[in-house]
């Protein structure tokens, strides 16, 4: 796993390699199964912004695959993806 840190131009500002434990990730993997990011759309748009975030979730892990990318919208239960990998990158910040 690696966890990288990107400037506002989107350069990589820094990059460190994690090691999650079996445990680690068997939690992450059911936490992705409970919160069933296997339902999200492939694509999240708010019509009428142009200038906000913009993210991109590409993820295999056991059985669980997802593509998945928005403009300043989001699937229901991010939150709870966003604070899984914030367990699983041992609090590392990601948003």
């Amino acid at each position: 796993m690696v966890y990288e840190v990107h400037e506002c131009d989107h350069e990589i500002a820094s990059a460190e390699h994690l090691s999650p434990t079996p445990d680690d990730w068997c939690e992450f993997v059911y936490t992705l199964r409970r919160i069933r990011v296997d339902c999200w759309h492939r694509k999240y748009e708010a019509i009428d912004v142009h200038d906000g975030t913009k993210w991109h979730v590409y993820l295999a892990a056991d059985d669980v695959r997802i593509s998945s990318s928005g403009s300043d919208e989001y699937p229901e239960e991010f939150e709870g993806f966003l604070e899984a990998v914030r367990q699983l990158s041992k609090g590392r910040e990601f948003r």
